[in-house]
């Protein structure tokens, strides 16, 4: 019988070899998207989003001053929004952070932003006309985890109103539509990325239909 110190080395020999091996077919390049020697002074700890076509959402802080959301796929900057609007910023308070930036295969873009009114809400962008999907002028104080599918619909975690419950909803610019209830609102419930499961199997079925990018809805 061979030891299991000498099976481990030999596995560990064996695979180094594979990886040598690698052809150039499976080889991968980088592609920068963005950096921070131009406009673009750095970037927040905010999850940029991708589609299918290799365009990246991301928001980032400007040299000169306050924060914007951009896409691009390896070329120039397409500027979606910035603070020199509506816009107060993109620190998502419920968060302590930067939120999620998500951008679906038809180019519309979802975001969380806080409003110079007050407030805040999430949005989406497209050739530069602007949907409120919800703010918290209404029931919810908190807004968290959007992501959006090929139809345009955004689900996100909504925190009623006192932050004692939170729920799952989707929303396209009407009244958004709940699909669950979450037990405490610092459980962190789903929509980081299209490829997560939210953690609530009751509701999983009905979410999924608005959850998967690239799928006919």
């Amino acid at each position: 019988m061979i030891p299991a110190t000498k099976l481990s080395v030999a596995a560990l020999i064996a695979m180094g070899m594979s990886l040598l091996n690698i052809s150039s077919a499976d080889a991968f390049t980088l592609t920068k998207i963005a950096d921070n020697s131009g406009i673009l002074s750095g970037f927040p700890t905010g999850e940029p989003g991708i589609n299918d076509s290799g365009v990246v959402a991301f928001d980032a802080s400007l040299r000169a001053g306050g924060e914007g959301i951009f896409i691009g796929n390896g070329g120039a900057l397409t500027r979606i929004v910035d603070t020199s609007g509506i816009f107060s910023s993109f620190v998502n308070s419920d968060l302590g952070t930067r939120s999620v930036v998500d951008i679906n295969n038809s180019g519309t873009v979802a975001f969380h932003a806080n409003l110079d009114a007050g407030g805040k809400g999430i949005f989406t962008s497209k050739d530069g006309n602007l949907t409120t999907i919800v703010d918290t002028s209404g029931k919810f104080s908190g807004l968290r985890n959007q992501t959006i599918n090929n139809n345009g619909t955004v689900v996100f975690t909504g925190i009623i109103d006192g932050g004692n419950n939170s729920g799952v909803f989707t929303g396209s610019g009407g009244t958004p539509k709940n699909y669950g209830s979450v037990v405490a609102p610092s459980i962190h419930c789903g929509a980081q990325t299209r490829h997560e499961q939210i953690y609530l199997p009751s509701i999983l079925v009905k979410i999924n239909q608005y959850y998967h990018l690239g799928q006919s809805q």
